[in-house]
């Protein structure tokens, strides 16, 4: 941030106090503005903390100022490594200010202001030369140019901007509900946390609004992201990191989910935590511009407002009917071929049977008649 303040501007302080931390206030008005800027409310520091000083808490309080007595500008030109701004002076009245460059590390939740520099500059209003006469009565004299405006001091770039940053002080185990302010809820989407920690403590809530995710962030697995912000606690007298558990109520604009097509009832809080988790989302109700949802989540960190990725259901071809014919088999007898008789040995006959000499009947007879003859012939001899 780049700012120009008149060094003669009158600047009114008020302090009111009823003798209680809570109502001591310090407010500021500059010239014959009607307005106030709110420097310190209960003891913090615009209602950020005395630890939180950022952009969006200082264009608060310039705006107490006349419009010709300051200028400022957040918005930086780029070139390499290097960043520059520039200061519109239209408007603003001739004389001295005070020129302040500051930058914030919004990306560290233990540092705040990481550059300041300021210097004195003056503002001229310088007339254009007459043009010559006709006459020839000589050059009009040279006019004066106005003083070099000094080059602010390079500033990094912050990788997030710090929208909305508060201290409450918890109890343990004790649930707390912190409502973020209509105009920062309109710029970041998150309209309110619950809380509950593990000790009693100062605690201080920073939510970011993510330009772009970090290097080491790959991009979530949706089908299309609204929003990204990181939310992040520290112990406010220790400057330790905290991680609470607890609710976030976001919203998105009705516009956004209906022109990109999409149902509301797929919209989802997505967290990374060594990669994308899907958060248990539910819709809470609408109105004529925008979808309410609550998210549960153990933990804090950067986050995704996005719509899940739905993937499209792939409907079958249906296949074409036919009959199906199954064919019925022509048969074929199978032909078995003629086996070559196996030609049989021709019996080889038998040698024929000689005959018999028993079986003669004349042998028999001339067995019989010699038998006669010897029975004869002993008879014949017992006689003698």
């Amino acid at each position: 941030m780049a700012v120009l303040i008149k060094k003669d501007t009158p600047i009114t302080f008020k302090l009111t106090s009823d003798g209680t931390k809570s109502t001591t206030n310090l407010t500021v008005k500059a010239g014959a503005s009607s307005q106030e800027a709110v420097i310190v409310e209960g003891f913090k520091v615009a209602g950020t903390g005395l630890s939180k000083v950022n952009a969006t808490t200082v264009e608060d309080w310039l705006n107490a100022f006349p419009s010709n007595a300051v200028s400022f500008n957040v918005k930086r030109n780029t070139t390499g490594t290097t960043y520059s701004f520039s200061i519109l002076l239209k408007g603003l009245s001739d004389g001295n200010y005070y020129l302040y460059v500051a930058a914030w590390n919004s990306s560290n939740s233990s540092q705040r202001v990481v550059a300041f520099n300021w210097t004195s500059v003056k503002i001229t209003t310088v007339a254009p030369a007459p043009p010559p006469s006709g006459g020839g009565g000589g050059a009009a004299p040279p006019s004066i140019p106005p003083p070099p405006t000094p080059t602010p001091t390079p500033t990094p770039t912050p990788e997030e901007e710090v929208v909305y940053s508060e201290v409450v002080t918890i109890e343990e185990n004790v649930e707390v509900s912190l409502e973020i302010p209509q105009e920062k809820a309109e710029e970041i989407g998150v309209l309110s946390l619950t809380i509950t920690v593990q000790d009693s403590m100062n605690l201080e809530v920073m939510i970011s609004k993510l330009e772009s995710l970090p290097p080491e962030v790959p991009e979530p697995p949706a089908g299309k992201v609204y929003r990204y912000v990181e939310i992040t606690f520290r112990n406010n007298d220790t400057g330790e990191e905290v991680e609470p558990s607890g609710y976030i109520e976001f919203k998105v604009p009705k516009s956004w989910v209906e022109e990109s097509g999409h149902d509301p009832e797929n919209v989802v809080l997505m967290k990374y935590r060594d990669g994308w988790i899907e958060l248990k989302t539910e819709k809470t109700g609408e109105d004529e511009n925008s979808y309410y949802y609550r998210a549960e989540t153990g933990s804090f960190s950067v986050f995704a407002i996005a719509v899940k990725a739905v993937t499209p259901a792939v409907t079958p071809t249906p296949a074409k009917t036919s009959a199906i014919v199954t064919p019925t088999p022509t048969y074929t007898p199978a032909v078995t071929p003629a086996k070559t008789p196996t030609p049989t040995p021709e019996e080889t006959p038998a040698p024929p049977e000689k005959p018999s000499l028993w079986k003669s009947p004349w042998i028999w007879l001339a067995i019989v008649l010699a038998a006669i003859v010897v029975i004869v012939t002993y008879w014949s001899m017992r006689k003698e």
